[in-house]
Formats: C-alpha cells, structure tokens, sequence
C-alpha cells in the first residue's frame, strides 16, 4: 500500500544546451545564451521571453515536447525584432555583408612562392571603399582588375591580375575603410640563371634530299656561367626533318639526349622539302610551375609572370632546294661520203635525185644536253 505520505519523485529532466542570439536593432549586440530544456513527457514547453528596454518582443511558444522545433542538434536561434532565424554554429560569425568595413582575401595565402608575380583576391562589403598596397606602396592604380558582385549577398569580389612581386618577403595588405587591415606574406625565391644553348656545327644550310644530316651541338651553363658538371635530359623538337640517333627516353614527347657535362649533340635528317627549320632545346623538370589555386575562387584570363625553372633555347637551320651537280652530254657527227645518201640525216635529203650527183661531201653535227647550277637556279637544257 503506498504511503499517502511520502512523496513521488519526478522523473528527471534531460536538459541539452540550446541557444539563443538576440540582436538589437541598428548594432550587433554579444550574445545572450539561454539553456533551453527538452522535456520528454506529454507536457508542453513554453518559453516566453520578455519585452525589454532593448527592444526585444516577447515571444510564446508552446508545442509538444515530442515535436518541438528546439529539439535540434547544434542550432542556434537569432533574433532580430520579432523574427528567428536558425543558423549553424559553424557558421555563426557574422557575414561580411553586416560589417562595412571588414575584408578577407581569398588568394594568395602566407606562404613561399617562385612566382614574380600574382593574383589577388579579396572579398568586401559593397559600400566599402579598398586600399591595396604591396610593401607599404599602393597598388599600381594601373594594374588589371575586375569585378564580381553577389547582389543576394551584398558583397564584391574584387581580382588584381599580375601584381609584381620582388624577389624576397613581400607584404601584400588590404584595408576596407578604416577597418583593421588584412596581410599575406609571400617570400618570392630567387630565380635561377641556368641557360642552355643549342646552334649548329658548320653549315647551317643543307640539302632537302632526305639524307643529309647536319650536327646541333649544346652548352648547359650554371648561375656563374660554367657549364655543369651533373647529367641532365635534353629534350629536342623540331618543325622540319628527323633526329637520328637512340632516342635517351621514347617514352616522353620529342626526342630526347643526355648531356653530360654540360655538353650535348644530335644529328638532324633534312627532308624533301626546301624550308627553313627551327628547333627547341629545353631541360625539363628542373622545377616546377609553382602554380597556386587561384581558380577556384576567381576565374584567371591572364598568365602569370612566372618562372617555369624550364631552360629553353632555339636554332634556325635551312634545308635548300635539291640541286644536282652539273653535267654535261652531247654527241658529235662527223660525215665524208656520197651527197644524198645520209641515212641519218634528214628524210627529204635522202636519195634526193638533186643531190645525188653532187659528188663526195663532208658533214658535222653536234648535239649537247647539260643541267648545272646557276646561283640558287638548277638550268637544264
């Protein structure tokens, strides 16, 4: 029998930690967090908030606890004036659209780059008013830009395209307004001065019979101008002809020799054509194209000054016309006999009843064919 006595303990409450952002009309206010309990029984939840002199209305909500709109994980709820709105608490800063004069830069980040140059990207507000400047300078006003802007949002993307950059740290800075400014540091490697050379061993020019050759020779030098002492891959390409030779690596594009200290050759086969040829010598992979993801943000229409780390050189050779050598042919006809009776000679002379009886007669014919050179001409005749 129960005791009438003794009292029934209720079932706990879970309580799970909810809050609430109240913002005061015309300024952002810090937050006033409120618990909110989650009642689990067939009870009703009302939570009222009072009017106070901040202007905030006093809201009644009553719903099952089952149901309540509140029973959701890591949300938070803002009010402004009468309204809610839920949000994420990731994403509870306050949007650059509702602070005039803050501004965030996309790209570049802090970092060490190869680049002599790069892209800016920044984010603002569309009523503030940017300064941009490059080691304490402003920015070229000059300088390449352009625009796009989120209506919805109310903010600008703004893109500077090529900005110099000095070898060393370079402090890139943005300030909207008189807002705290923003910075990047980029520190701009010093670019190499390696060069690779290609030209041709004797005549530059030989004939387009498909069998000639001429021999590229080719220096690799180092920052003080000396050739180098490592191995290195040539890659060669050319518009006109063949290399002749093993190929160092088929299976990369071109045609590819090892230099060895310092020094490579290669044998070029000319074609049937009579045209002037250029060939490309480059060293490849030496570094790479410190290339940064600036696309992601900001569609990039101009290349950057960049360094590649690529060494590259080009010839000019010439394949000229296919002249044969000079030669000449002939034949020489030297006759005594019987007047109109050459049985070589002309058809209505022979047996020529008028001739015949004009006695003994001695003939010369000649006939010569010859082609050569004449200049840059091949004469035939």
């Amino acid at each position: 029998m129960n005791n009438p006595q003794e009292k029934t303990t209720p079932p706990p409450l879970e309580t799970s930690q909810y809050s609430c952002i109240f913002t005061v009309p015309g300024r952002v206010s810090r937050d006033f967090i409120y618990p909110l309990k989650k009642i689990q029984n067939k009870g009703k939840l009302i939570l009222s908030l009072l009017t106070t002199v901040l202007g905030i209305t006093g809201i009644t909500r009553t719903a099952s606890a089952e149901n309540s709109p509140f029973v959701v994980d890591s949300s938070l709820f803002m009010a402004h004036g009468s309204s809610f709105m839920a949000i994420n608490n990731e994403q509870s800063t306050l949007e650059l659209s509702q602070i005039p004069d803050e501004v965030r830069i996309l790209t570049p980040q802090t970092g060490v780059s190869k680049n002599s140059a790069t892209n800016l990207v920044v984010e603002y507000n569309s009523q503030a008013q940017i300064q941009v400047s490059v080691n304490q300078k402003p920015l070229d006003p000059a300088t390449t830009t352009s625009q796009e802007i989120d209506e919805a949002r109310n903010l600008i993307t703004q893109v500077w395209y090529n900005i110099p950059l000095e070898v060393g740290e370079n402090i890139i800075t943005v300030q909207a307004g008189n807002g705290t400014p923003v910075s990047v540091e980029l520190t701009v490697e010093k670019v190499s001065s390696k060069q690779i050379e290609i030209y041709p061993s004797g005549n530059p020019r030989i004939p387009a019979d498909g069998r000639s050759t001429i021999t590229l020779e080719g220096d690799i030098t180092d920052d003080n101008g000396q050739l180098i002492t490592e191995e290195a891959v040539v890659t060669l390409t050319t518009s006109a002809g063949e290399f002749v030779g093993a190929d160092y690596d088929e299976e990369q594009a071109g045609f590819q020799v090892l230099a060895n200290a310092g020094k490579f050759t290669v044998r070029l086969q000319s074609g049937l054509e009579a045209k002037k040829v250029r060939i490309r010598a480059a060293v490849e992979e030496i570094g790479q194209l410190d290339a940064e993801d600036e696309e992601e943000f900001f569609p990039t229409p101009y290349a950057l000054d960049s360094d590649t780390s690529s060494l590259e050189d080009y010839t000019q050779v010439e394949f000229i016309t296919n002249l044969r050598p000079s030669i000449v042919s002939g034949v020489v006809n030297l006759r005594l006999g019987q007047s109109g009776t050459d049985f070589w000679g002309s058809r209505q002379d022979f047996l020529d009843p008028g001739e015949i009886d004009d006695g003994t007669e001695l003939e010369l014919g000649t006939a010569i064919f010859a082609t050569g050179k004449i200049g840059e001409w091949l004469f035939t005749g």
